[in-house]
């Protein structure tokens, strides 16, 4: 569960590399997507470590 959540939080940071860097700087919605996504990843990574240490 934990690595399809992270597959698809990457596919879709993969889908928004189709912006040029200008569009991207000028729009704020693009940019707060982005940054979820990488946020939610992160964390799953983060769950992902904390489970295989607690192991």
């Amino acid at each position: 569960m934990r690595l399809q959540k992270l597959d698809g939080y990457v596919q879709h940071l993969r889908q928004l590399q189709q912006a040029t860097l200008d569009e991207y700087l000028d729009d704020e919605n693009l940019q707060a997507i982005a940054e979820r996504r990488l946020q939610l990843a992160i964390q799953v990574c983060m769950d992902i470590a904390n489970y295989l240490i607690a192991q």
